[in-house]
């Protein structure tokens, strides 16, 4: 397998695995009907903060998202639903270049 930072940028793998990980936040939080605003104040973050998580502009670190699992009351392994697959993906791609 490949490396997974190419050069100093981070690869196309990690990019994708941040939103999808974005993304099963902000389902979970819409799950809990939380409002951005209401999680935001919960994790100690703000509202926009909370928003370039769910879109994986910003990573977030592990510690954030153990603290944003115990707000939603779910397994942190929630979050990272479909991430495996996005690695396999990319893997095979990049085998194939």
């Amino acid at each position: 397998m490949k490396a997974w930072v190419c050069m100093g940028r981070r690869s196309k793998a990690l990019e994708q695995a941040d939103r999808l990980i974005g993304k099963n936040i902000r389902l979970q939080r819409l799950i809990k009907e939380m409002s951005r605003a209401a999680i935001a104040g919960a994790i100690g973050v703000s509202e926009q903060q909370v928003q370039k998580y769910e879109s994986g502009v910003d990573r977030v670190s592990a510690s954030r998202l153990f603290h944003i699992a115990q707000v939603l009351v779910v397994p942190i392994g929630t979050f990272f639903d479909g991430v495996a697959r996005i690695v396999e993906v990319i893997s095979l791609e990049q085998t194939r270049e």
